[in-house]
Parts: C-alpha cells; structure tokens; sequence
C-alpha cells in the first residue's frame, strides 16, 4: 500500500492510487469515506482524482511500481472485478439483512 521514506512520508503505491480513485469515480463512494477507511488525507485523494481526470489512468505511472509485474490490461481487468465483487458483497450484505429481519420478525422479537 505505502512505504515510509526517511522523513516518514507516506509514499503509495501507483497501483494503490488507482484503486481509491476508481472507487470513487465507478462506485461513487464519496471521498470523505474513503479517506477515513484508507486513512488518508482527504485533499490527497481530491489531488489524486484531478491527476487522474487531467492526465488519464497513467497518470501515476503504474509501470514504475516496485511490484509491476502485468500488464496494464490485466490490472484494469483485475480492478473492474475487485469493483463487481465489492458490489456483489454490497448485494449480499443487504439480503443478509433482509433475512435477519424477516426472522426476526417470524420470531416475534
């Protein structure tokens, strides 16, 4: 995710960078989120997400990643699929809900 340098700055990773700001561009999670869950900066990401609309998805030069090892492709392919799964708990996570209520409801409770 980061390393921290000699003067203890974070430095993320390309591929880390990417990842929040498509949750924010495709799946719409607000920044303020995801600076909280990530704890990050909120104004880093807000910085990350204009690099990545003014310069495109190589604006943070995923190649240069100590750990690259696939293509640009396959890592694009990879994050839309983290993206389908995160949706898909999402969608489970409410039915779980859905259900625990309804028994609860059968029980009388």
């Amino acid at each position: 995710m980061f390393e921290y340098s000699s003067k203890t700055r974070k430095r993320y990773d390309p591929n880390f960078k990417l990842f929040i700001i498509l949750k924010n561009i495709d799946e719409g999670i607000p920044i303020s989120q995801l600076a909280r869950n990530h704890n990050i900066n909120h104004q880093i990401i807000r910085r990350w997400k204009r690099e990545y609309q003014r310069d495109g998805p190589n604006c943070f030069d995923v190649s240069h990643s100590k750990d690259f090892n696939i293509t640009a492709e396959r890592e694009r392919s990879l994050l839309f699929e983290i993206s389908r799964l995160s949706q898909r708990i999402d969608s489970l996570e409410k039915e779980n809900r859905r259900l625990m209520n309804l028994i609860q409801f059968r029980e009388g409770k």
